[in-house]
């Protein structure tokens, strides 16, 4: 009865991970990626879309972007979307395009960035938190009705905080690469 339960929420526990990953690739390390500003969102057309629905992200360079919108009408709202972000950047708009010089990363800076991976570590940990109470309501709900015994219960509360560690883990793992990643660069 518990492993149909878990089953039911393995893909929110892995949406966890994924949705870190993608926060993870927005951090800046070193050289200039896409991924730094893709994921950005612009308020445009009366609605939010990310910068890489509205436009073609290149790095021609170690510390350049290039953004590209597909609309010219929508380039100051792209370039507003860069400049406010919390990424510290400064966009400027040269013609069709908008150009993106990433400064080079001071040891303040990276410290920074460390913290604010750090706090996107913790909000990854409190979603799995939040699912893994989520599963334990309703293995509790399940016990109560006398659907499941109280020994599977249990054993089913004990895997799932193991569960629960070994996804940790992982976000921990990722986190301490690309922490390694930015120290290192």
């Amino acid at each position: 009865m518990f492993e149909l339960i878990f089953e039911k929420y393995i893909p929110e526990f892995e949406a966890v991970l994924e949705h870190f990953g993608e926060e993870l690739a927005g951090i800046r390390t070193g050289r200039a990626k896409p991924s730094l500003v893709e994921n950005l969102v612009a308020e445009v057309y009366g609605s939010r879309m990310q910068i890489r629905e509205l436009s073609s992200i290149s790095a021609p360079e170690p510390n350049m972007l290039i953004v590209r919108p597909w609309d010219q009408n929508v380039i100051k709202d792209v370039e507003k979307a860069i400049a406010s972000s919390s990424l510290g950047l400064n966009p400027s708009i040269d013609g069709d395009v908008i150009r993106i010089k990433l400064p080079d990363l001071t040891q303040e800076r990276r410290e920074q960035l460390i913290k604010v991976l750090r706090e996107k570590l913790e909000q990854s940990r409190i979603s799995l938190r939040h699912w893994r109470d989520k599963i334990r309501e309703e293995v509790q709900e399940e016990a109560k009705k006398g659907e499941m015994p109280e020994d599977e219960k249990f054993r089913g509360l004990e895997e799932l905080d193991q569960k629960t560690k070994e996804y940790n883990l992982k976000l921990e793992a990722m986190s301490e690469e690309k922490e390694e990643e930015i120290r290192g660069v």
